[in-house]
């Protein structure tokens, strides 16, 4: 199964990245309340946001290229994936249920559940 491989460089740095999303997420729950509730066209956000979109092109770009991940994968996506992942983890229980959430949503970006 393509869900239980161990991620490849290329997609490791997509996989650190929604993991760092959802512990920064957790350490601070009010700060990110407070980024959540900025307008989106806030030249904060949009400058965040773009350098995230630049940070995540290229390993996107290379995983899709080795078909490691799903063709239709976006920076954009990946961002908002890590905006749902930080809002669930306020509610997740343990560690042990916020890993698996984190894994639930990177093993459906991955080229197999398409």
């Amino acid at each position: 199964l393509i869900a239980a491989m161990t991620p490849s460089p290329l997609e490791g740095k997509i996989k650190v990245f929604l993991e760092e999303a959802a512990a920064a997420s957790e350490r601070d729950a009010a700060l990110a309340e407070a980024w959540r509730m900025l307008p989106p066209d806030e030249p904060a956000m949009v400058a965040l946001r773009n350098r995230l979109k630049t940070a995540l092109k290229e390993p996107l770009e290379a995983a899709i290229r080795a078909g490691r991940i799903r063709h239709d994968l976006t920076p954009e996506l990946v961002l908002i994936a890590a905006r749902m992942i930080g809002v669930g983890m306020r509610s997740a229980p343990d560690a042990s249920t916020r890993k698996k959430v984190v894994s639930l949503i990177f093993d459906g970006l991955l080229r197999g559940s398409e």
